[in-house]
């Protein structure tokens, strides 16, 4: 078993699940086309609308009606109603007013606004495609190079030309660093100049926007890895040995481990709603699994205890009837956590009385905290 996920531990491979992973994440953000949720004025009556980057959907007011699809030019050159020319927009304007609602029509503006930027923005977002599918495909083709014999003689002939694996290594963080760029700099465009409100009080970030900020954050982190790489900082057989380690390890330092890692996976889910650093005190506590460090474990015995009542504040205050899809697995994922901190903190002072337990009976050697030979 330790074999097998070894060769998992490939880097082309590690290198293809997680660019794999990342554009799930962005194509879904773009399949779901949901970037902004508000409320507007639409022909006299308040409609919700979710926006896309090209069209607005009009949710219906009576439940029995089917949702209106509209395209966001067209809605922006329309132009806004003439209040002296139009007897209908008058009344309908005047009773707008009378239930305390400014304005009969979402103003001009707001459309063009989201049309231009919605615009602006796709076309980040497919120029972010190349690079990205470039690093994926490659990544994908060097994990099945045994399965694909007749690729082989490309890899020879690229060889052969002095193409080597440390400036492949380079031109791949190149290439992901350059979509990691154009998604950023889609994102914040989108973000800073989009409307706050459509007219009827204040618009939020739809599940594309939560999905496509997640995709920054996974797509930094398989950044930050390429750079590592191509830098000589790490290389697989680290992360076989990591692996290998915590494979072997006993009963009650194993479920440690697998409880650990669990909380770091959850909180990427997480961050779909919140990005948390609380992340940060699960790395403590494998850092004090690997190395046994007594202060290790009373950081994260301390930043644990500190951080659970923050989560379960957190927690209490959300509205979950009101969550959409992506928000509600996102709080669901931190509700798991709250449960897994306590179990890990209750493991980890478990695996610590277990050491000083034995030790207290070695009268024959000097008293140490910890000892090479003890294995948890």
């Amino acid at each position: 078993m330790t074999d097998q996920v070894s060769r998992l531990m490939n880097s082309s491979t590690l290198v293809s699940l997680c660019s794999g992973f990342v554009l799930v994440f962005y194509a879904s953000s773009l399949l779901l086309n949901e970037w902004k949720v508000g409320t507007a004025m639409h022909e006299g009556e308040i409609r919700v609308i979710h926006v896309g980057l090209h069209n607005v959907q009009l949710l219906p007011t009576n439940p029995s009606e089917y949702a209106e699809t509209a395209n966001l030019r067209e809605l922006c050159e329309m132009g806004d109603p003439d209040e002296d020319d139009d007897e209908e927009w008058r009344r309908r304007s005047r009773r707008a007013r009378e239930v305390h609602f400014p304005m009969y029509e979402t103003p001009r503006r707001v459309w063009c606004a989201l049309a231009d930027q919605g615009a602006s923005t796709n076309r980040f977002m497919l120029a972010a495609w190349v690079p990205a599918l470039m690093v994926s495909a490659w990544s994908t083709t060097r994990t099945l190079l045994p399965l694909l014999p007749q690729v082989a003689p490309l890899f020879d002939k690229a060889e052969a030309m002095g193409l080597t694996l440390g400036t492949v290594d380079i031109a791949i963080t190149v290439l992901w660093s350059l979509y990691w760029l154009l998604v950023l700099v889609a994102v914040t465009m989108y973000a800073s100049n989009t409307p706050d409100t459509f007219g009827v009080g204040e618009a939020q970030f739809g599940q594309s926007f939560e999905l496509i900020r997640c995709c920054v954050l996974l797509s930094t982190l398989l950044a930050v890895a390429l750079l590592a790489r191509a830098l000589k900082l790490w290389s697989s057989e680290t992360v076989k040995d990591m692996v290998a380690e915590v494979w072997e390890s006993r009963t009650l330092k194993l479920l440690l481990y697998l409880l650990l890692l669990a909380q770091v996976f959850l909180y990427l889910i997480v961050s779909l709603a919140d990005v948390q650093f609380s992340a940060v005190i699960c790395f403590l506590g494998l850092h004090y699994l690997a190395t046994k460090s007594i202060s290790m474990l009373w950081g994260y015995v301390l930043f644990t205890l500190v951080s659970l009542p923050m989560d379960l504040f957190s927690l209490v205050a959300v509205h979950w009837h009101n969550l959409n899809p992506v928000w509600f697995l996102a709080y669901t994922s931190l509700a798991i956590v709250f449960l897994l901190k306590g179990i890990s903190l209750a493991g980890m002072l478990a695996l610590h009385l277990k050491f000083n337990f034995r030790l207290n009976f070695r009268s024959d050697q000097p008293q140490r905290l910890y000892d090479d030979e003890l294995d948890a």
